[in-house]
């Protein structure tokens, strides 16, 4: 699998979960302000903010910087967004219907529309989007290596924002009902009536959210759920385990998690909490260094005036950020100021340069050959002519510019006997 497609299907499985663990933390945040009215709302926000990595404000508005703001990074709409983009690049892979669902939801929750519903209504919106798009991907792709990436994104995800979730009681210390609260948040609290009923203690939601092996999104599943996806990834049929940091970092926590003493770990929840998600981090940057280093060499600009690297087979240099700049209009010079970002803007903007390609594809190629030359070599009228690189410049004589000049290379007969086209070099 190309590492770029490897990445994209990890991170789609990531922004999802993050979309609805981020409703699930506000939603939750929203409820323990309505049930303490002693508590400080201000103080309160601004600790989830810091929990999400925000800075504290003087009037911080929760519902903006996490909900409806699209710049701000941690928004679950910014991550609907990202997660749609990511699924874009890997279209082949990802089957069409979890493309729709992504695509739909996207376009349902922009343009303002989330301001316009209640934020209960809101929440389950979301949250039942995502699930349909996770209930897809399981339901409609092959469990190969790139399911396995999405499940490991999702996984990874899910821990951090467990983590962070389960860090919420100790902002509203002296509310009765911080562990329900946090329990309906994750879904948990029927499964959690259902296993130890309805006189349970703040310690036993806590273990359960904890060490259940069975219920889906308690720390442990998840973590054994990553572990799992990252050992059939990696080499199987070893007799000395594979050098993987990530595996390693995940299992290091899995097992100090399972068989540390539960009065240890719930001694300082919330330490014990940021301690998890920093072995996520970690676990995210072994995997990109391991798994998707190729694919982030694509996205590399080079700072103006500083020398381009070229491919070794054809002399032309890669420029793959100026093609995006170019399909959104937004390249300057400086990102068009090689020869394939100049020809980049020929083919994305034919009417305006089409005088300027002989100028463009000779400063490409050596030794050109004039297309009249090739004609009365040949005596044909008409010239199917490619650039060295596969792409198809057509259409330019007709718009009333010059033709543009052949490629140097033999000439060949094409499949139709009133055509010419290059070979290709």
């Amino acid at each position: 699998m190309l590492s770029r497609i490897a990445d994209a299907l990890f991170w789609i499985g990531r922004y999802l979960e993050r979309a609805e663990d981020t409703c699930r933390i506000v939603e939750v945040h929203l409820h323990q302000g309505l049930d303490d009215p002693t508590l400080d709302k201000t103080q309160a926000a601004n600790d989830l903010l810091l929990l999400m990595g925000l800075p504290a404000e003087e009037h911080p508005d929760v519902l903006q910087r996490l909900c409806y703001d699209e710049t701000s990074p941690v928004s679950f709409l910014a991550a609907l967004g990202h997660a749609r983009e990511a699924a874009r690049r890997a279209r082949e892979t990802v089957s069409t219907e979890v493309w729709e669902s992504i695509n739909t939801t996207w376009l349902a929750v922009r343009g303002g529309r989330l301001q316009r519903m209640r934020p209960a209504s809101m929440f389950k919106f979301v949250r039942e989007r995502c699930a349909v798009i996770a209930g897809l991907a399981d339901g409609t792709m092959s469990h190969d290596e790139g399911w396995l990436f999405l499940t490991l994104g999702r996984s990874i995800e899910r821990i951090d924002m467990t983590a962070r979730l389960l860090s919420t009681p100790s902002f509203a210390s002296n509310s009765q009902r911080a562990w329900d609260h946090v329990l309906s948040g994750c879904g948990a609290h029927h499964a959690f009536v259902q296993r130890y009923g309805a006189l349970a203690s703040d310690r036993d939601a806590a273990e359960f959210l904890l060490l259940d092996r069975l219920f889906p999104r308690s720390l442990i599943y998840t973590l054994n759920s990553a572990v799992t996806a990252l050992s059939q990834l990696g080499p199987s049929n070893l007799r000395i385990r594979p050098d993987d940091p990530a595996l390693r970092l995940l299992g290091a926590a899995q097992a100090g998690l399972e068989f540390l003493p539960p009065d240890e770990f719930l001694r300082d929840l919330p330490a014990e909490m940021a301690r998890l998600q920093a072995v996520c981090s970690e676990a995210t940057q072994a995997i990109s260094e391991r798994y998707f280093e190729g694919s982030a060499a694509a996205e590399w600009v080079g700072v103006p005036g500083e020398p381009v690297p070229h491919r070794a087979h054809d002399g032309l240099p890669l420029r793959r950020r100026s093609h995006r700049l170019l399909q959104r209009g937004e390249a300057d010079a400086a990102d068009i100021a090689s020869p394939t970002g100049a020809l980049l803007k020929a083919r994305h903007q034919p009417r305006r340069v089409d005088a300027q390609l002989p100028r463009l594809l000779g400063h490409v190629g050596r030794g050109v050959r004039g297309p009249r030359e090739a004609l009365r070599a040949e005596g044909r009228r008409d010239l199917h002519r490619r650039h060295p690189r596969g792409g198809a410049l057509r259409g330019a004589h007709r718009l009333g510019g010059p033709r543009p000049a052949l490629a140097a290379g033999p000439l060949r007969r094409a499949a139709r006997p009133d055509r010419l086209c290059a070979a290709p070099p």
